[in-house]
């Protein structure tokens, strides 16, 4: 059996900042929740869209998402 071994880190780390979509559903009892989202700018602030839901983001978190 061949396997990849997709992130080495703290168990703190594989939870709160996993790397992958992998890591994120593998760890963890429950598993972590996935939802498609768009990212895009409204107004000049940074919004989430989820169905049809709005979230807008505060500087802190927009600064975090901003690199992906």
């Amino acid at each position: 059996m061949l396997g990849n071994v997709m992130q080495i880190d703290t168990p703190l780390n594989l939870y709160n900042k996993p790397k992958n979509k992998f890591v994120a559903t593998f760890i963890g009892a429950p598993r972590m929740n996935i939802f498609e989202t768009t990212l895009f700018m409204d107004k000049g602030k940074m919004a989430l869209k989820i169905d049809e839901n709005i979230i807008y983001l505060n500087e802190k978190m927009a600064k975090k998402v901003e690199s992906h």
